[in-house]
């Protein structure tokens, strides 16, 4: 999910549960920040990711948390891997045969950039018109 609320450091909170089972009963989640980097050490962001977590209600306050681990990234930009790019294009092939669904976004396979995601947004928005 992406948050655009100001109120939280956070700007997306990725569940891996959605991507394959867990393990042992845990289920594995990254919250990403953008920061200065400047603020990186004025903050334990493992910590925060909790806390953000919770306050948007996507954890429960009940949940235990297991393990925590930060990684900071300098200057990164995210690379779709080869294996992510193969299970789009199964899952379009399968999907390609009913009528009455449309996968816009990532998940449909024709875009990675911001740009050419709303391009082809628009596009299939427009088909059901």
């Amino acid at each position: 999910m992406t948050i655009f609320d100001t109120k939280f450091a956070a700007f997306r909170i990725t569940f891996y549960s959605n991507f394959s089972t867990h393990l042992l009963g845990r289920y594995g989640a990254t919250v990403e920040f953008l920061v200065d980097p400047d603020e990186v050490s004025n903050c334990d962001w493992t910590l925060l990711a909790e806390s953000e977590m919770r306050k948007l209600g996507v954890v429960s306050d009940r949940a235990n948390v297991k393990s925590r681990h930060e990684k900071i990234i300098w200057n990164s930009f995210p690379i779709q891997s080869n294996e992510s790019i193969a299970a789009t294009a199964t899952q379009v092939k399968r999907i390609q045969d009913y009528s009455n669904v449309r996968l816009i976004g990532r998940s449909s396979g024709n875009g990675w950039l911001l740009n050419d995601l709303i391009t082809n947004a628009y596009s299939e928005a427009l088909k059901t018109l």
